[in-house]
Parts: structure tokens; sequence; C-alpha cells
């Protein structure tokens, strides 16, 4: 029987946090503040364990001096709480009490710190060993670390990742849910409710993202950004098709950029965000067809059709296996509100997609490649808002919904699935 790796013990201050070091040691007292929390504030289920993943993990972290001496978070803290089994029977109160923890501290924390968002993910330790091979499983086993607990008590997940149909597939995914967070971002500007650091940085983390999603497809895929970096440089000497290696050089100029702007060699302020939002949803148009097209046949690896928004529920159908599908209409099903969720002409809508999930996606996708189409009620944007109205929820036809109350609907009902997927 095969030995189970196990995380080894690594407290807060123990490694390197950030890409400029002179934050690591306010973000070490941050994690600590956390762990305390999360150690003591749960209730009567008690964790085993606190793995710190993202960008902090890696010692990538992104944080900035903002103007009144107070710390500016660009990179989110992103931790792992992981549980026995026993407490599967909890699993809902345990998302909330986490939430409500990971919120008190924000509030804490905003006399010393700006745009602190911490996300607290409940998980059962069996679940934990059992993770699929994927992008986010590689990055865990290499770079988590277990901030407090018991290591015995805590499995690592295996990181093999070589079927590379599935890696593409996760790819692709990551690709999506990055389009979402774009659309979230961009709306967050347009309104004047972000500061100009924290779209600067939003751009950034979507540059980088770009890159590591069609990494996979060039075969250069490196478990960090820094990397990734150096990787997608050295693999346009290699020929990958001119397409791909057009788009590669495209992305370039800015990922580099946003390597700078983590090391803090680059002014997130001075990004040009209006401009940025458009210039990276046009790239990440491109880089969605492009590698839709790789894995649905050779013949179809063009970006050909980018510009026909009917296109894109259909591909993302064509891409998502049976089971995939089928695993998501049944946690929809299995939602106790569902029925006040979705009208009959939302399913409808979700089944050109394959499925709830892939529906949440293509509108994600609609919304940012054609936000001013969207925004204009031009012909296209508003057969598209046609379209995305009754599957958001919307049922009235004589005032169809504005942009901004589409990309509210939509970024609630993504984060609702990112949820509904992990428990």
């Amino acid at each position: 029987m095969a030995k189970v790796a196990i995380f080894e013990r690594r407290p807060p201050g123990s490694f390197p946090l950030c890409a400029d070091p002179s934050f690591d040691p306010y973000a070490a007292g941050q994690l600590r503040t956390l762990v305390e929390a999360v150690s003591l504030e749960i209730g009567e289920v008690r964790p085993l364990g606190v793995i710190l993943t993202g960008s902090l993990a890696r010692g990538e972290g992104a944080l900035a001096s903002a103007a009144d001496r107070a710390t500016r978070w660009l990179s989110d803290i992103e931790c792992l709480v992981v549980f026995a089994d026993a407490a599967a029977q909890w699993r809902g109160s345990l998302g909330e009490a986490l939430d409500k923890t990971a919120a008190k501290l924000e509030a804490a924390a905003k006399a010393h710190a700006v745009g602190l968002d911490i996300q607290l993910v409940p998980m059962l330790a069996s679940r934990l060993a059992r993770m699929r091979p994927a992008i986010f499983t590689r990055e865990l086993a290499e770079h988590g670390k277990l901030l407090w607990g018991a290591p015995g008590a805590i499995p690592m997940p295996a990181p093999e990742l070589e079927d590379a149909r599935l890696l593409r597939a996760d790819a692709f995914r990551l690709l999506n849910n990055r389009i979402m967070e774009q659309v979230a971002a961009r709306a967050r500007c347009e309104e004047g409710r972000a500061a100009p650091c924290e779209s600067g940085y939003a751009l950034s983390k979507f540059w980088t993202e770009l890159a590591t999603s069609l990494s996979v497809f060039l075969d250069c895929y490196r478990p960090s950004y820094r990397e990734r970096q150096g990787a997608m440089h050295a693999t346009l000497a290699s020929p990958h098709g001119p397409l791909a290696a057009e788009i590669a050089r495209d992305l370039l100029q800015p990922l580099d950029a946003a390597m700078r702007l983590r090391r803090g060699e680059f002014d997130a302020t001075q990004w040009p965000r209006e401009a940025g939002f458009a210039r990276a949803a046009g790239l990440a148009q491109r880089i969605w067809h492009w590698e839709s097209g790789r894995m649905l046949a050779a013949a179809d690896e063009g970006a050909a059709g980018a510009g026909d928004w009917r296109a894109i529920p259909a591909r993302l159908r064509r891409v998502a296996t049976l089971s995939q599908c089928a695993r998501d209409w049944l946690r929809w099903f299995l939602r106790p509100d569902v029925s006040r969720r979705m009208s009959l002409r939302a399913v409808s809508r979700a089944w050109r997609a394959g499925s709830p999930g892939n529906a949440i996606y293509a509108a994600g996708c609609l919304l940012d490649f054609f936000w001013s189409d969207i925004g204009s009620q031009s012909v296209r944007g508003r057969e598209i808002v046609r379209l995305l109205g009754p599957l958001l929820g919307f049922r009235s036809r004589r005032r169809p919904p504005l942009r901004p109350q589409l990309v509210a609907r939509a970024v609630t009902a993504w984060r609702s699935h990112l949820r509904d997927a992990a428990l």
C-alpha cells in the first residue's frame, strides 16, 4: 500500500511570502492573526489545519504602500481550512462561519490595511487527499503551506498531471473563471468602486493567468508565475503555428509589466484602465477561441468565428464531457432554492451550453467579449441581452436589463456555482 504524503508544517514567517520581501513581516503577522482566529472561532467543530494557497504560498504575493501609509493588499489571502470527515454534516454552517471570520479579520485590518480580501474555503480531509489532477492540485502540492495543524492529519493530494486532455480542460476552465473575475473587476472600475491601484492589479493578475492557461496549450506550463514568464519567452523559439505565436507575442509585453508590478517595480495606478480592460478582453477572446478549437479538433484550431457570439455556448457544450454536464445538472437540481433561481426559459438557455455552469461561463464570456455592444445596446448587444436576461433571472421582456444588472447577476451565480462545486 502506497504511503500517503502529508504536508510539512510551515508557520507564518518561516518562508517567503511576497515578491517584494520588505512586506514579508507585515504579511506574516496578518497570517498569524488569521490562524489564531480560525483555530478559535469556528464553533463546535475544530479544524485539523489551515493551508495557505495562491500567490502568497508561492512567495509571489503583491502588496503596496498606500498614500495614507496603510498597506494596500493587491493579492488575496487564500486558505483551505481542513476538517475531519465527521464534520460533513455541518458543511453548510462551516462555510458561513468561515465567511464571518474572514469578514471580521478584514474589518479589524482596516485601520492599517486597504483592500484585504480573505478567502477561507472549508474542505474535508478525505476530499483533499482525493483531489483530481489539476493545475490547482499541482500548485497546492508543490507550494501549499500548512500554517497550523497536525501534519499527520493533513494529507497531500497527488500532484501528477499526466493526461494532456485533462490538463487542457483544466486550463480552459481556469481561463473561464478568470474571465468571470475580470468582468467583476471591469464593472467595479467603470462604476468608480475600485481604486486605480486595485484596477491596475486586477489587470496584471488577468495577464498572468492568461499566460497560465496558454502555457498549458503551448506545453510550457510551470507551477509559479516567475517560471511561467520565463517559459513563455523561451517557447517562442519553437514553432507552434502562426496564430499561437502571434497570440503569445501579444501577451509577453503586458505579462512582463504584470510581473514588474508584483516586484514593486511598476506602479499599478499607471496601468491604462479602460483601454487596458478592452485590450485584455480582446486577447482573452482570441485565446478562448483558439484553446477551445484545439480541444475540439485539429481542423478547428483557429480563432475563426471569434466575432460570432452564438458560437460561445455551443463550444462550451461541445468541450464539456457528458459526465461533467451530468454532475453540474445534479448539483443544480439538488439545490433547495433551484425553483426560484432559474425559470423554464432559463433552463432551455442553459441547455444550449450543456449545463448551468457552462451557461454561467458563457454569460461571462459574452459580457467581457461584447462589453461595448451590450453597453451601447447595438443590434448585437440587444440580441445578447435577450439571451442573458432570462438565464440570469430577469423575467420582464418590456424592460431589458442593463449591463451592470447583468454583471451583478452573472457574478453572483458564478460564485454560487464555485461554492456548490467545492462542497
